[in-house]
């Protein structure tokens, strides 16, 4: 993964007290997820 990647999820985690990168990553694509799942229906 570029260094700049870790140091966004790392920022990311940080920002919201996420316990690990794991879970970090974890809501990331929970977020991810939800908002490809609310643009499904806007085209």
């Amino acid at each position: 993964m570029p260094k700049s990647l870790v140091e966004a999820l790392d920022n990311y985690r940080f920002e919201t007290r996420a316990p690990s990168r794991a879970e970090a990553i974890r809501r990331l694509i929970q977020l991810g997820l939800e908002a490809a799942k609310s643009d499904d229906g806007k085209d």
